[in-house]
């Protein structure tokens, strides 16, 4: 799991406190932009919150997860 990576780099001083924070950000924001980007579609399709289905919509989290997690280590490595 990328916690226990992140947790585990962090041990590592000066630069595991770097490798780790890079680690987390990304982690997170890829996980925002994923849960944002699956309820978009949701709602944009005609869905309401009381109809949301989180089974059904697992695989397009986990499509938007990465394209998250791309488009932010793009950015830090820019």
């Amino acid at each position: 799991s990328i916690g226990v990576i992140t947790s585990l780099a962090k041990l590592i001083p000066f630069t595991g406190s770097i490798t780790g924070g890079i680690s987390s950000l990304l982690s997170h924001g890829a996980e925002t932009y994923g849960i944002g980007k699956t309820l978009s579609a949701h709602f944009k399709e005609g869905g309401k919150l009381e109809d949301f289905n989180s089974g059904t919509a697992r695989e397009s989290f986990k499509t938007y997860y990465r394209e998250g997690w791309e488009k932010l280590s793009h950015i830090l490595t820019v």
